[in-house]
């Protein structure tokens, strides 16, 4: 009882910094700007530790949804500093591509059977890539394969969704699949669509701290 007290306090409170931070758009004060967006993903770090601890669970999966979380960390300080040319694009780029190629891997990991829908998943995904480049007419690779790559990836995920959901609906399958399956609209809005629509932004960063705080959840949820 103690522990889904300690977890649904701290699923809130993580809920509330990333809820503010998906509305802060304003990059009038840097600092505070750069330390809210870099709180937000911590606090789901810190609460991912923490509903592994609680569950006693620091098995595969788990290891690589915390370590994606952590390139996040990362990448979201990196991708907002004020740099020119936008020097730093190439470096939060693979720490993304990182981040969901882990995510592919925690996927992989948490049933037998799940190999069967990574390789479709990936196969898709990069075909749609290939497709899109190609539409294009313009493919720059020091942005562009790290940006689609991580596309790649969540569609790897994906895969593995009718897979992971085959093998019981059990309350940790259901809430990894949710989380998968936000983590992927988000990597369609963010791979392919470049816009300043505060909704737009709104909206994705809503279904990307979604994403990763379902994933973690769904850690602690392994008991049940």
């Amino acid at each position: 009882m103690i522990s889904l007290i300690v977890f649904l306090f701290l699923l809130v409170a993580s809920m509330a910094i990333c809820g503010v931070s998906a509305f802060k758009l304003q990059r009038d004060k840097l600092l505070v700007f750069v330390s809210l967006k870099a709180s937000a993903v911590l606090s789901i770090l810190i609460f991912g530790l923490t509903c592994a601890n609680l569950a006693s669970n620091m098995y595969g999966t788990t290891i690589f949804i915390l370590l994606s979380i952590a390139f996040q960390i990362i990448s979201a300080i990196v991708s907002i500093l004020p740099t020119k040319n936008d020097i730093f694009s190439p470096l939060y780029s693979c720490l993304d591509l990182l981040s969901s190629a882990s995510l592919a891997v925690a996927g992989l990991l948490l049933v037998p059977l799940s190999p069967f829908g990574l390789p479709i998943g990936f196969a898709v995904g990069l075909l749609a890539v290939v497709i899109i480049a190609l539409a294009k007419h313009s493919f720059n690779w020091k942005i562009d394969i790290a940006k689609y790559g991580f596309f790649v990836f969540a569609t790897s995920l994906l895969g593995q969704v009718p897979v992971i959901l085959m093998s019981g609906f059990s309350i940790i399958n259901i809430v990894f699949s949710v989380g998968a399956l936000i983590f992927f609209g988000y990597s369609i809005l963010k791979s392919f669509f470049s816009t300043e629509n505060s909704r737009f932004i709104i909206a994705r960063n809503i279904m990307y701290y979604l994403s990763l705080i379902s994933l973690a959840s769904s850690i602690f949820l392994s008991i049940y």
